[in-house]
This record gives structure tokens, sequence and C-alpha cells, in this order.
């Protein structure tokens, strides 16, 4: 269990760091509340769901990380 645990993590911190890189590429600069807000997601699938999710938004606030609440 706690290997699997342990590979999840890696798997989520991968991700994390591969969405703020793409958040960047895309939008230039990310503000601080935004780095925030990705790295206290937990969940892979979630992670996963905002990468895809980049290719078709137009800003921060399309994707909800734009630091205002939904």
């Amino acid at each position: 269990k706690g290997r699997a645990e342990g590979i999840e993590k890696g798997r989520a911190e991968e991700a994390r760091e591969t969405l703020l890189e793409l958040l960047g590429e895309k939008f230039d600069s990310v503000p601080e509340t935004t780095t925030q807000r990705v790295l206290a997601i937990s969940s892979v699938e979630e992670l996963r769901r905002l990468l895809r999710q980049l290719v078709h938004v137009n800003s921060l606030a399309e994707m909800g990380l734009d630091g205002t609440e939904k």
C-alpha cells in the first residue's frame, strides 16, 4: 500500500509540474494564486482534467484557476 501511495504522489507531482509549465507557456505568466491552487490539488484525475481542458480554453478564468471562486 505504501508503495502505491508513493507512486500516486509522484504522478500527482509530475502532473502539477506539467500543468504549471503548460499554463506558463499558454498564458505567459501564472499568478501566484493560480500556482498555489494547482499545488494544492492532490487528485491525479483532477490534474489530468485540467491538462485536457487547457487545450480548449483562452483564459485562466475559463479553467477556474484565475484566483476567483466559481
